[in-house]
């Protein structure tokens, strides 16, 4: 026989494979799912690095060129609007066409729409800045699956610890997007903003490259074992808790920036107080595997809720630049146990692709409506 073949059950002339699932084997596709891994951990960062920078300039971007001050959440909006469109072109992408096609055609968009926001903010043209927003929020779209692939390459046991190992790797990227703003700020100087844009398009030229670096998933790199079928309220209580926790998140990103202008804070500083709460955002995934294992993932979900509750009430209630900053952050970490352990329990059981992109539009459409009510929740 040439090959070796799993079986269930043993059977005269079979080659039965006794080796760990994921030993191995040289030559083979076997040994693909850390390298993959490995690429999506890449590839997710650079998209975060964009996300971080693009927190920090499109509120302050609409503050400066909005006609009318109506229009100043329009940018932000638009980067969220571009999200909540990508989500069920991506998620049925990735399954027609995999995951390097829909991976890269997000970061592609993510590079055209770095280069238009910073022909606006060059040219100090309004509805420039909102397209280049909208692309880049498509790409951000798009980015929300690299969620979703770390934990359908998983076994059920080991989705938490997958995740943790993508998503938590990206709170570096926050520790890198200060120094990186400063520097491309500081060559493009006096055109406020441009060099922050260029370098999102080039944080998503990393992120297409990872994608086309990615490898194809091998039938040998299937997790065996039955998985129970997603149901109506599988879908509906993760999806609220995520929805509840971008609608905080956002909420607080619309009102955070404007703020810190207000105490005198510049695009500089402003870009290093949204890098802590990206780190914020990321960081805590890195501990998901072991608060799942001591806590369970819906308790970390709700947790997470208690603590944007409580980041909120802090924003509102307290004033001056590090109030505004620490309540930035502690709204992060409650951001990443809510969201985390939200997709955790959505992929307990096994969603359709509908089902995730329902999901992730659901969570983007929410995101919308927080940066909308931002000046209602933060009156």
């Amino acid at each position: 026989m040439s090959g070796i073949e799993t079986v269930a059950s043993p059977r005269a002339g079979a080659v039965v494979c006794i080796c760990p699932p994921d030993a191995g084997v040289a030559g083979s596709a076997i040994g693909r799912p850390a390298r993959g891994i490995g690429w999506l951990t890449v590839g997710a960062a650079a998209s975060v690095l964009s996300q971080t920078l693009m927190y920090g300039l499109l509120p302050l971007a609409g503050g400066m060129y909005a006609p009318e001050p109506a229009l100043v959440p329009v940018p932000f909006v638009a980067l969220l609007v571009g999200a909540v469109a990508a989500t069920f072109p991506a998620s049925i992408l990735r399954d027609a066409f995999g995951r390097r096609a829909a991976f890269a055609l997000g970061a592609s968009l993510g590079i055209a729409g770095g280069l238009a926001l910073a022909f606006g903010l060059t040219a100090a043209a309004f509805w420039p800045i909102v397209l280049g927003a909208f692309w880049i929020g498509v790409a951000n779209g798009f980015a929300l699956q690299y969620r979703h692939a770390a934990i359908l390459g998983a076994a059920p046991g080991d989705a938490a610890g997958s995740l943790s190992i993508v998503i938590g790797a990206s709170a570096l990227v926050g520790l890198m997007a200060p120094l990186s703003a400063g520097f491309f700020e500081a060559s493009l100087a006096p055109m406020l903003g441009a060099g922050t844009a260029i370098l999102a398009a080039a944080a998503h030229v990393v992120a297409l490259g990872a994608a086309v670096a990615l490898p194809a998933p091998a039938p040998d790199s299937a997790i065996p074992g039955p998985r129970a079928v997603a149901t109506t309220g599988d879908w509906l209580l993760p999806t609220a808790i995520a929805g509840l926790a971008w609608f905080g998140m956002t909420a607080m990103m619309v009102h955070a920036p404007l703020g810190l202008a207000e105490c005198g804070i510049g695009l500089p500083g402003t870009v290093g107080v949204v890098a802590w709460h990206v780190v914020a955002m990321y960081a805590p995934t890195a501990a998901l595997g072991f608060l799942a294992r001591r806590l369970g993932i819906m308790p970390i979900a709700f947790g997470g809720i208690a603590l944007m509750g409580l980041a909120a009430i802090a924003a509102e209630s307290l004033s001056g630049a590090t109030s505004i900053a620490a309540a930035l952050i502690v709204n992060g970490i409650g951001w990443a146990l809510a969201t985390s352990a939200a997709v955790v329990s959505l992929h307990r059981a096994t969603p359709s692709r509908l089902a995730i992109a329902g999901h992730d539009a659901a969570i983007l459409i929410a995101a919308v409506a927080g940066a909308m009510l931002s000046g209602w929740v933060f009156a």
